[in-house]
């Protein structure tokens, strides 16, 4: 299940928005509310909670930390600054806010889903799950801890109940089309491809005529691997609403990888709208370092690291640009801080795969794949590992990873095309057509994924010509 990039900032349990260091002056009022005349803590606390909804989660600890300034023992602005904290992995102010509401407000079932958030950071699904349900026993229909509790419910493969967990939600946020996108990625997840079309289907026409839910259509059913249609609706929401550059966005990255120069005249004509936006800027990134032009990639995701110190993934793919540049004391410098500002074993697997889909360091990308596994033995890590190892030519380890990442989950297509290519190479031309199919059935468009990494199985050396896309 892909966590939505935009509400909630962070995909995948990837990178966090990093906290700002220019914390306000305790003497004065944050700049979202400069302009009024001595708020009062209600006006104070709905303008937090705005921020949060908003995820401006730096305005938001503004806001609540100029509260907390006037009334210290406000337990919800402690909750609420925890719940920011939380989000922009500053785990131990996030603690500290978390221990000092507990003394004030000790049943608040916020304060339940604020130790879920931690836990979650921290890739303790176990704890996160038992936090996340005690807030649904105070609050049932409570759409984050219904979210994230399905998602854990996926990972551990009780399908009944993380189906569960989406209805309900979608029942609380009836009008939110991400519920629906949701929905699909699940049953995606699941092998359900039918559903998941009839669901993709449903969410075009309920949210026909909004620029937005049919964006959101657009996304299902790029995530189902019809690009014809997702460029289709994407272009209906750009009709729609012409001046968001969110839809512009989502264009170029509908778009084939190497259709460089449409996908930068979207993302171009994007920037224009929202001048800092860090994913368009990564975007332009990744296109100057899939063209190898490695010094303008380094100088695109420096852009984005000015805005976003702390991002680990694009500190990984900044180190390859330089080492590729020939700056290996920059990359050995962009590596460290990768590692350093990962907080658990999924960053840390998130830097291991970007590292190792590349294949331009693979020692690098082996040391994070292992640090990952010393933490937790997780499916996804697993499966990153495996690809390093398949890189590096230990194709009896990386069967071996894939092999568990497989039994451990077998909804994960980057698992089975991982093994479809170890199967290649050592000539098992059956096993690895039998697991090409079940990638394919997951994610019609893996191969095309892995053939901009340049690992992609052959075509003209699989007994099926009809598999391989």
């Amino acid at each position: 299940m892909r966590y939505r990039y935009l509400a909630m900032g962070l995909l995948l349990l990837g990178p966090a928005v990093p906290a700002s260091t220019a914390i306000h002056d305790e003497a004065k009022p944050p700049v979202v509310i400069a302009d009024k005349e001595a708020p009062t803590e209600d006006e104070l606390m709905a303008d937090g909670e705005s921020q949060l909804d908003l995820s401006h989660y730096d305005e938001a600890i503004q806001i609540f930390t100029y509260l907390l300034d006037r009334n210290p023992r406000n337990g919800i602005a402690l909750a609420n600054r925890a719940f920011a904290y939380g989000w922009t992995n500053r785990l131990d102010e996030a603690g500290n806010d978390l221990k000092a509401a507990e003394a004030l407000i000790p049943d608040d079932a916020r304060l339940d889903r604020i130790r879920g958030l931690l836990a979650i950071r921290r890739s303790d699904d176990q704890q996160a799950m038992i936090h996340l349900s005690k807030s649904l026993e105070k609050e049932p229909g409570n759409w984050f801890a219904l979210w994230f509790r399905a998602d854990i419910h996926q990972r551990a493969k009780n399908e009944a109940a993380a189906l569960a967990d989406v209805e309900a939600y979608i029942k609380a946020k009836p009008d939110d089309p991400d519920a629906y996108v949701m929905k699909v990625d699940l049953l995606i997840g699941q092998k359900k491809r039918e559903l998941a079309l009839a669901e993709t289907d449903r969410l075009v026409n309920q949210f026909a005529g909004d620029a937005y839910g049919v964006a959101a259509a657009a996304r299902a059913y790029d995530n189902l691997g019809d690009r014809d249609r997702a460029l289709a609706n994407i272009d209906k929401a750009i009709e729609l609403d012409p001046d968001h550059f969110y839809y512009r966005k989502l264009r170029a990255q509908f778009r084939r990888w190497d259709d460089f120069a449409r996908r930068r005249d979207d993302l171009n004509a994007a920037l224009q709208a929202d001048p800092n936006n860090a994913d368009i800027l990564t975007e332009l990134g990744l296109i100057e370092f899939r063209q190898h032009r490695w010094r303008e990639a380094a100088n695109r995701f420096s852009e984005v690291l000015a805005l976003e110190p702390k991002d680990f993934g694009l500190l990984a793919y900044r180190a390859m640009a330089h080492l590729q540049a020939g700056d290996g004391r920059e990359a050995t410098k962009d590596y460290y801080a990768a590692l350093s500002s990962s907080s658990g074993a999924n960053d840390l697997s998130l830097v291991c795969w970007v590292l190792g889909r590349e294949g331009l360091t693979l020692a690098w990308a082996l040391e994070a794949c292992n640090r990952a596994a010393a933490l937790l033995d997780l499916d996804n890590i697993r499966a990153n590992r495996g690809l390093v190892k398949l890189r590096l030519g230990r194709l009896d380890e990386a069967l071996a990873d894939f092999n568990v990442a497989i039994e451990t989950d077998d909804r994960q297509a980057d698992s089975y095309y991982g093994r479809s290519l170890v199967h290649y190479r050592l000539g098992d031309q059956e096993s690895a057509v039998k697991d090409l199919r079940e990638a394919l059935a997951i994610n019609p468009r893996i191969a095309e994924e892995y053939e901009k990494y340049g690992v992609a199985v052959p075509k003209s050396n699989t007994s099926d010509s009809n598999v391989v896309r």
